[in-house]
């Protein structure tokens, strides 16, 4: 199997969230003063993703 081949198969899907959702998150963050790390592991995800 060539490189291109390897590396066309391991691709991922890149996940959407709803407007209503990343509301929610923000407001964890701003509002209810939850550090975006904790947010993150409430909901199993990367803290890469919530502090976007």
């Amino acid at each position: 199997m060539s490189k291109k081949q390897s590396n066309s198969k391991l691709k991922r899907t890149r996940r959407s969230f709803s407007n209503e959702f990343k509301l929610e998150v923000a407001k964890m963050v701003t509002e209810q003063s939850f550090k975006a790390a904790e947010v993150a592991r409430s909901l199993d995800d990367n803290e890469n993703l919530i502090q976007r």
